[in-house]
């Protein structure tokens, strides 16, 4: 937007130069310098909803809790399996094998 802001003002200026050394402006420069002028007014204040704006690439933040949640509970259910007290068993109790 600010190559197109600084194109128009360029024009602008070369008219204004132009109207000053008193040399003739075509009908059609003026048009094509106004409608540019109208265009940039226009796209500052629009105001209708432009999805392409708010489109989101890649996963949002809903996952990012989500798999922290789900990884962190992964790694509380490998420390509780390595901390399990398993019962001792007797000797003679043992199963045979």
């Amino acid at each position: 937007m600010f190559i197109e802001h600084s194109r128009t003002l360029d024009m602008i200026l070369t008219i204004r130069r132009k109207l000053e050394e008193d040399r003739d402006v075509s009908p059609m420069v003026l048009v094509r310098v106004l409608s540019k002028g109208v265009w940039a007014v226009r796209n500052v204040f629009d105001l209708r909803y432009h999805p392409e704006r708010h489109y989101m690439r890649g996963p949002g933040p809903a996952y990012a809790r989500k798999q922290r949640l789900e990884e962190s509970l992964r790694a509380e259910k490998a420390r509780d399996k390595v901390n399990v007290k398993r019962p001792k068993t007797n000797p003679q109790f043992a199963p045979r094998t």
